[in-house]
């Protein structure tokens, strides 16, 4: 009876050190108390009126109820605004693609919980952040998401999933390939919202053209993400795999050795910027199970011991701060010891 306890025993402390470990990493972020910050969010649902113009005067009055959308998102003179619109109603595809969309989202209520959150924790940060219009339409994968200062746009046809019969291309025509096609899903949507959010808040060095700013500039992006959406797993931040994320926590000793040892922090070559921050499919000069981007996830690690070694930086002093080697330094990110 004894031993049977005592193995009970330790399996439940080497359960809860397992699970300590495995998602420590993920508890790093939380909530501010947002009890003051009121508003309501509204988002506009355009995808379900383009597809429903029965001729141009419709399209017409569309373009003048949703000036601003039209003028900011439509990459067309406002002479042929409306003639795009009305054309994009009467694709072949448009009902089918339409009926999909609507099955698929419904009526957006946690997506519009998620982003109204994430919103407010910004409100939070920045009391004069005004809060941007919020438009879904079917772009006929013309742009997936647009977003600026004023305004959020969210073409949700890009994000219907594995499951859809449509395949998402580039501007030449060409299918995507599948790491990257792999984000166009529903959970995706308010993180890349918020990523791009983040670049008018994150300011950087433009004279620094090194590759330790290239990894803090996305660090930081990617921080920004996880403080305004602290539930949402880091692996869904960065666009990883489950396995990926966990590959790289599991080897931070390894990525820091290489690039140590490689002398990357300082290179200034576009070439090597973007085999280690640009899109691949995994990162072959550490090996082919090495996710891409991994320049963007160990500047993350370094953005995150940076906040954690100075508590007294809060988000906006984080987004404001430009010196990536001051970063670096402070961070004392050193996975190795």
């Amino acid at each position: 009876m004894n031993k049977i306890y005592f193995h009970l025993i330790s399996f439940l402390l080497l359960f809860f050190l397992l699970y300590a470990c495995g998602t420590s990493q993920e508890q790093l972020e939380q909530l501010p108390d947002l009890s003051n910050i009121n508003f309501k969010l509204k988002i506009h649902r355009l995808d379900k009126e383009i597809p429903h113009f029965n001729n141009y005067e419709e399209a017409y009055a569309f373009v003048k109820q949703y000036p601003d959308f039209a003028n900011r998102y439509l990459p067309f003179p406002d002479s042929i605004q409306a003639n795009e619109l009305y054309r994009l109603s009467q694709s072949p595809y448009i009902d089918t693609l339409s009926a999909e969309v609507k099955a698929h989202f419904g009526e957006m209520q946690d997506i519009h919980n998620q982003l109204e959150t994430a919103l407010k924790v910004v409100k939070y940060y920045y009391p004069d952040f005004k809060i941007p219009q919020v438009y879904t339409l079917i772009t006929g994968f013309a742009n997936d998401l647009y977003v600026d200062s004023t305004m959020i746009v969210i073409g949700l046809d890009y994000f219907l999933g594995k499951n859809t019969r449509y395949s998402i291309r580039n501007h030449r025509g060409e299918r995507l390939p599948e790491y990257m096609t792999d984000r166009y899903q529903k959970n995706y949507i308010v993180p890349s919202v918020m990523l791009l959010l983040a670049q008018q808040f994150n300011e950087k060095d433009e004279m620094d053209k090194t590759l330790l700013a290239e990894m803090i500039a996305w660090g930081k992006t990617y921080e920004f993400a996880k403080m305004t959406i602290p539930d949402v797993p880091d692996s869904v931040i960065i666009s990883y795999t489950s396995e990926g994320i966990q590959k790289s926590f599991d080897n931070q000793d390894l990525l820091w050795a290489h690039f140590v040892e490689k002398n990357l922090f300082f290179e200034k070559s576009f070439a090597v910027l973007n085999r280690y921050t640009g899109e691949r499919p995994f990162t072959s000069e550490i090996g082919d199970d090495c996710p891409g981007r991994i320049g963007r996830w160990v500047g993350w690690q370094i953005v995150r011991s940076y906040l954690k070694n100075n508590p007294s930086i809060d988000l906006p002093k984080l987004m404001v701060e430009k010196n990536a080697p001051s970063i670096f330094q402070k961070s004392k990110y050193r996975p190795m010891q």
